[in-house]
């Protein structure tokens, strides 16, 4: 778990990032040459690969270098610290962790602001990253709460973006995201209140609940909405669904009084946590270590640690899935011969 930081900290750093005006300003707070920075924003350097999804289509992504990656790592450090001081009632993803925060934003606590509501709309948005346009980046740097010289926010907008948009890969773009949708945000939260909904967004998934049923109206105004800041639906994740009807939220289901890991999660964990201890004890034998092998158990790590972060260290299903891992990691001593052709899963 990351280590939070305390608010002091956020509201000095916010306020000295926020005061630059210059781009010698910005070389000297991130201790690089100015002109180093204006190389970089001139010839950006991307390593572009796809990942499959999981409804079989390719996702892009683009890895900045090593040299732009660690600029733009530090100037998205600094835009989490000002976007904690601004930021939306509805938004939970990419958040900042903060000592004095009664009320942290993360996917658990996003997935419980719509629990006891008997109607829910989900709806997620198209290429998110990539309808954040440099343009729209360069009026974030030029608008309060930073206020940059034209200069200034015209390189760091070219820092931060490629071939016109935010990038699926650079580690600026989740928080500039937030930046982005400040003003959906705030339309939508308000549209909220007058219909007593309740809206939250996380990341591209923006959900709302109500305990009365959604009108074509109310969608259409939610279209209406969204549409006019320039982003659009990905029309084959809408859902609308009603009191009879199971809920999931970013990917947590709903129960009657609390949330709860997905029908079908735990059972594919189980499976994958056998298939692990099986692959590690035929690799001890072999005396071999395959990357992949490593992969899938950051994986599998990652899917038990998800079952902790919603259930809680004390959950029995938690203690199970942990014991199934630690005996998956590790291995009895003495293994009899074994061939990859015994495992029928490969």
């Amino acid at each position: 778990m990351a280590k939070k930081i305390k608010l002091s900290f956020v509201k000095k750093a916010a306020a000295q990032f926020c005061k630059l005006r210059r781009v010698e300003d910005l070389a000297s707070l991130l201790s690089v040459e100015a002109y180093h920075l204006q190389m970089l924003a001139l010839k950006p350097h991307y390593h572009i690969f796809t990942v499959p999804k999981k409804s079989g289509a390719k996702r892009w992504i683009e890895d900045p270098d090593d040299r732009l990656q660690d600029v733009q790592s530090q100037i998205a450090f600094r835009l989490a610290l000002v976007y904690h001081l601004c930021r939306s009632a509805a938004a939970y993803g990419f958040m900042l962790g903060v000592k004095s925060d009664t009320q942290p934003r993360n996917i658990v606590t996003n997935a419980r602001r719509h629990l006891g509501q008997p109607w829910l709309f989900n709806a997620d948005l198209q290429d998110f990253f990539h309808q954040v346009k440099t343009e729209r980046v360069f009026r974030i740097f030029s608008a309060p709460p930073f206020g940059f010289e034209q200069d200034l926010a015209d390189l760091l907008a070219r820092l931060v973006t490629h071939q016109g948009r935010l990038p699926m890969g650079a580690p600026t773009s989740p928080v500039l995201s937030n930046f982005a949708t400040l003003t959906m945000d705030e339309r939508l939260l308000q549209v909220s209140e007058w219909a007593n909904w309740t809206y939250t967004r996380y990341a591209d998934d923006l959900c709302f609940s109500s305990q009365q049923a959604f009108s074509d109206k109310d969608l259409a105004k939610i279209r209406e909405i969204v549409e006019g800041e320039g982003y659009t639906f990905n029309e084959q994740k809408l859902q609308l669904l009603g009191p009879t009807e199971q809920k999931v939220v970013t990917g947590i289901q709903l129960g009657t009084t609390d949330i709860q890991v997905p029908d079908g999660f735990v059972e594919d964990l189980r499976l994958d946590l056998d298939r692990l201890r099986h692959v590690i004890e035929v690799a001890n034998a072999m005396g071999q270590q395959e990357k992949w092998i490593d992969r899938f158990r950051q994986q599998v790590e990652g899917r038990v640690n998800f079952v902790e972060f919603v259930l809680g260290e004390n959950d029995t299903l938690t203690a199970e899935m942990h014991h199934r891992l630690d005996d998956a990691l590790d291995p009895p001593d003495e293994f009899g011969a074994k061939s990859w052709l015994d495992f029928g899963y490969f």
